[in-house]
């Protein structure tokens, strides 16, 4: 019986450790706005086989569009959304919408007419899979 509990205890420890460990590596890791931009790029050269030049443009894309996004993560980490009115909420939604519509035009000049639809369906899957994650999160925290 001890030694049963000894084991018991060692598989509950090893099943929580390695979930935890899980939860670390998908967790953003500590990139640069550099590195990060490098990645983007280089995924989405592999993906739809963009020319050096096209890298080249995409790589100070994503530096301005990351360096911007950590911009307004800081502003709005003082923001208590729960106390926003509706017209405030609006507005900050519009202007996401605006600044996702600008950078579509922008990517539309760069890439190719095959290049762009395969990004726009990948786009796409992933807006809807990242919704589908979000709402998973959020049942997760209700339930606690």
């Amino acid at each position: 019986m001890k030694n049963l509990m000894i084991a018991l205890f060692l598989t509950a420890s090893a099943l929580a450790f390695g979930q935890n460990e899980k939860k670390k590596m998908k967790m953003d890791h500590e990139f640069t706005t550099e590195q990060m931009a490098i990645l983007k790029t280089k995924k989405m050269a592999l993906a739809l086989d963009l020319s050096s030049n096209q890298q080249d443009q995409m790589l100070t894309l994503h530096k301005n569009w990351i360096e911007e996004k950590m911009a307004r993560k800081e502003a709005h980490k003082s923001l208590d959304k729960a106390d926003m009115s509706s017209d405030q909420k609006f507005e900050m939604m519009n202007q996401s919408l605006d600044r996702k519509m600008a950078q579509q035009e922008q990517i539309k000049k760069i890439l190719d007419k095959d290049q762009y639809e395969m990004w726009k369906k990948h786009s796409v899957k992933m807006h809807h899979k990242s919704k589908g994650k979000m709402a998973h999160k959020e049942t997760k925290s209700h339930k606690r």
